[in-house]
């Protein structure tokens, strides 16, 4: 058995994208019939693209966000206006250095000790953009006190994940990548 989780599909009104340091994608869909548009800032970067595709009811919106290879996290606000109303979101892409910080100890420990490329004891956000379906394999929570792992969404090139890994932890809270 496996999960699997499609990249995020949001609504309005929403404010913050939070992404990691990789390269990132994120898709909206937005009713047609409210006349969904987007205006990016003038100071637009080239790190983020989008483009637009319909279907019989949704103007669907796909966000390519470039790797951050900074040392700064990158920030920009999008406009979009849906059924008359404008709503500004902020989409946040961390620096390829920056240390995630787990809520739980014991996820720490186990992603620290599968994951650590430089031995430092600690996780990067680009260390964790590094993990693929291959690599998720090495996790496994099964029988651990665990209670969150929201810090799975900096974990963006995974798609699946196999059920054993949480089997019998009772956890209570995930973020899965491309979830806001």
């Amino acid at each position: 058995n496996q999960f699997a989780f499609p990249k995020s599909f949001v609504t309005i009104p929403f404010n913050h994208i939070e992404l990691p340091s990789g390269e990132s994608y994120f898709r909206m869909s937005m009713r047609r019939d409210r006349n969904p548009k987007i205006h990016l800032h003038a100071d637009m970067c080239d790190w983020i693209t989008y483009w637009m595709t319909d279907d019989m009811e949704n103007t669907n919106f796909t966000w390519k966000i470039a790797e951050n290879t900074t040392d700064e996290d990158r920030i920009h606000k999008v406009d979009i206006e849906y059924a008359g109303t404008e709503h500004v979101f902020t989409i946040v892409q961390k620096a390829w250095n920056t240390i995630i910080e787990f809520r739980d100890p014991v996820v720490r420990d186990v992603c620290v000790e599968a994951f650590d490329l430089d031995g430092d004891g600690l996780l990067s956000a680009y260390e964790l953009s590094q993990v693929s379906n291959d690599c998720i394999d090495y996790l496994d929570f099964s029988g651990k006190e665990i209670k969150s792992f929201d810090e799975f969404r900096f974990f963006a090139p995974v798609v699946w994940i196999n059920t054993p890994v949480f089997s019998g932890t009772g956890i209570e809270s995930i973020r899965f990548p491309g979830h806001m």
